[in-house]
């Protein structure tokens, strides 16, 4: 199953966080692969985004942290994210922190991985 197209291998790492993280992160998942076009890559590349989730659901930080090297592909994938935004509040009560959020894109298998960490504020 992890080989499949479209298949997303979501990871989380939280610190003391009583909340389903791995829900909250199939939602952000599913709301960036939807603003994710499936067409317009004609070459393989790999792209990770690094962005931040604030507790209002907004992003912040938005950034490029490993470069394709095609800057069509980047410019795409940063576009995923933007307009994705924002995403549910984060379903920690109280949430003071944020949620820091890796997506890695991969034209070739048009598969999405994310590492989502919380940092408590």
């Amino acid at each position: 199953m992890l080989n499949e197209p479209g298949y997303a291998q979501t990871h989380c790492a939280s610190a003391q966080v009583d909340f389903d993280a791995v829900g909250y992160m199939h939602h952000i998942e599913e709301r960036v692969k939807s603003h994710w076009p499936a067409s317009g890559h004609e070459k393989k590349s790999r792209v990770a985004i690094q962005f931040k989730i604030m507790p209002n659901g907004r992003i912040e930080d938005v950034l490029i942290q490993r470069a394709s090297g095609n800057a069509k592909a980047d410019k795409i994938a940063l576009r995923a994210v933007i307009n994705s935004a924002p995403f549910h509040p984060l379903p920690v009560v109280g949430a003071s922190g944020y949620f820091e959020i890796r997506f890695v894109f991969d034209t070739q298998a048009f598969s999405t991985g994310m590492h989502g960490t919380y940092i408590s504020g």
